[in-house]
């Protein structure tokens, strides 16, 4: 799965599978591969994590769902660039609010015109993800 990340630049990628270092995220583009540094690099090592650890190993998931919950967050970090006007690299914990969430359902709704079933079927699958954050103390209830 990937990522459209830059409204300028709309050929260029980001994989949550390619992270080598923690402090940077390597991006994809038509004209050649680059790393980028990130603003909150402890966000995107637990995305990492839940995408290779504890969704596959701890609860058992399958490829299939594993990827359906990594197609949810890209949509989300989307969102997050397109509507809240964020760059991928400045993507913080601060972002994972409840208004930015709910915010991003009803955009969900109304932009991509997704039907309510799938927009509950991601709504759950970010619940999960922030659950998962606050498990390790990192996303606080606000």
């Amino acid at each position: 799965m990937v990522l459209k990340f830059l409204q300028q630049a709309s050929a260029c990628f980001f994989r949550f599978w390619k992270i080598q270092h923690i402090k940077y995220v390597n991006v994809k583009t038509k004209k050649g591969d680059f790393q980028m540094k990130i603003k909150d690099p402890i966000l995107f090592g637990k995305i990492r994590i839940f995408f290779k650890e504890y969704l596959p190993v701890v609860r058992r998931e399958s490829p299939n769902t594993t990827t359906s919950y990594l197609y949810t967050v890209n949509i989300y970090l989307e969102y997050l660039q397109s509507v809240c006007q964020r760059k991928l690299r400045e993507v913080t914990l601060d972002d994972f609010t409840q208004k930015n969430i709910m915010d991003f359902m009803d955009w969900l709704q109304t932009k991509r015109g997704n039907s309510a079933s799938t927009v509950n079927l991601r709504l759950v699958h970010m619940r999960k993800f922030c659950r998962f954050l606050m498990e390790d103390d990192i996303l606080r209830l606000a």
